[in-house]
């Protein structure tokens, strides 16, 4: 029986996933009709992962992820709240263990500091209507609209190969 994930996770790791953000990022959802965060992570030789925070002490035994496919594990997590700062922590199989942040992160830490954040986008004004309003299609002629045109010396091609 197919999973809703199968296809999302098949084209992620055929590369053509244009929305894998949308699949991956730590995302406030309902599961078994309750509020949780789910996390997602990409770690195809891992051992185990788990979601680590000051919500569980740091501590990897307390939210183990689920490997769902494709090297891709999963979570969910109840009781977490805006800007809860998390790691995954990785087992790789040779029993390293280390902390990552989450490349698919809305939000993280100022540096020199370095763990994600949550943060949910969900409702967010991004304030760019306008913008959007100015890149609809034109309806002048191809002719007479704007375009764009990139010009690359053979030159440059050549050297970019011989390095």
């Amino acid at each position: 029986m197919k999973k809703p994930t199968d296809y999302p996770i098949y084209l992620f790791n055929e590369g053509t996933n244009s929305e894998a953000y949308k699949f991956m990022r730590p995302s406030y959802v309902v599961k078994n009709k309750k509020k949780c965060w789910r996390f997602r992570v990409w770690a195809p030789n891992a051992k185990s992962v788990s979601v680590v925070g000051d919500f569980n002490k740091w501590d990897r035994r307390v939210n183990p992820m689920e490997p769902i496919g494709g090297g891709i594990w999963e979570c969910y997590i109840r009781g977490l709240k805006k800007y809860d700062v998390y790691k995954f922590s990785v087992e790789w199989g040779c029993g390293k263990i280390v902390l990552k942040a989450d490349p698919y992160a809305m939000h993280t830490e100022t540096p020199p500091s370095n763990a994600s954040k949550l943060y949910d986008i969900a409702g967010y004004d991004w304030g760019d209507d306008s913008w959007k309003e100015s890149k609809k299609v034109s309806t002048l002629p191809r002719h007479q609209s704007t375009y764009m045109s990139f010009t690359l010396a053979h030159g440059s091609v050549m050297m970019m190969v011989t390095i």
